[in-house]
């Protein structure tokens, strides 16, 4: 606790000057990543927002200011902006297996205004899509994870049993292993009958 006392004021601080370095700056490309990310890892979700579109639009919409862009949508809760985005990144650069995972991930997300609109068919296509172009755990792992959501829970334990044998310890295998383990119940019951005698 007293070391997050002490860190917190520091990122603030940092925080503060990386703005006012991209507030000075406002054409400045690197000034708004650094922002961006300044914000992402304090979870000042509006302010990273800005930056990353602040970049996109710097850069004409490049791979990185792409991706930022899109995955900022989804954590200031624009569900639907991020998933258009991502899919707009994927489009763009269709070799570049982080726009696919970027899609992947952004279409797992639930938009509250549409319920029950997850596009999980499209997500697992768009995990396969990057897995083909650069082999990832962490892409077979969202590629699982997804499968189980799936209703496929034999895919997702193959799945987690790959990532398992190339890393025991590997902390999404183990919990995939764990959410995939197959279940045996027992059932039965008794009745009681009876005559009544009067």
């Amino acid at each position: 606790l007293l070391l997050a006392l002490l860190i917190a004021p520091a990122q603030a601080a940092d925080l503060s000057t990386l703005q006012a370095a991209a507030d000075a700056f406002p054409q400045d490309y690197a000034a708004q990543i650094a922002l961006a990310r300044a914000a992402d890892d304090v979870a000042e979700r509006d302010l990273a927002l800005s930056a990353w579109q602040a970049a996109f639009e710097l850069s004409n919409g490049n791979l990185e200011a792409s991706l930022g862009r899109s995955l900022a949508l989804l954590n200031a809760g624009h569900v639907l902006e991020g998933q258009a985005a991502a899919r707009a990144a994927a489009a763009a650069f269709p070799d570049d297996p982080d726009a696919h995972k970027t899609l992947a991930w952004a279409l797992r997300h639930h938009a509250p205004e549409l319920p029950g609109t997850w596009n999980l068919l499209a997500a697992d296509r768009a995990y396969v899509r990057a897995f083909s172009l650069r082999p990832e755990p962490d892409t077979l792992c969202g590629a699982a994870w997804t499968r189980l959501a799936l209703g496929a829970p034999v895919a997702a334990r193959r799945d987690f049993s790959t990532l398992l044998m190339e890393n025991p310890g590997d902390p999404c295998a183990l919990d995939g292993t764990a959410a995939t383990r197959p279940m045996v119940r027992f059932g039965g019951g008794f009745s009681l009958t009876g005559t009544l005698y009067q």
